[in-house]
């Protein structure tokens, strides 16, 4: 079970980190963008 689960896990940590980082720099040039318009 455990060797079957080891492959699966990092993977599904990998798209969940890929995700987050994805809406963090979405929400990054948001904020940026509203910087900008404010200057």
């Amino acid at each position: 079970l455990i060797c079957k689960m080891s492959p699966t896990l990092p993977q599904i940590m990998e798209s969940f980190e890929v995700e987050n980082n994805e809406a963090f720099e979405a929400r990054l040039c948001k904020f940026a963008s509203c910087n900008q318009s404010q200057e």
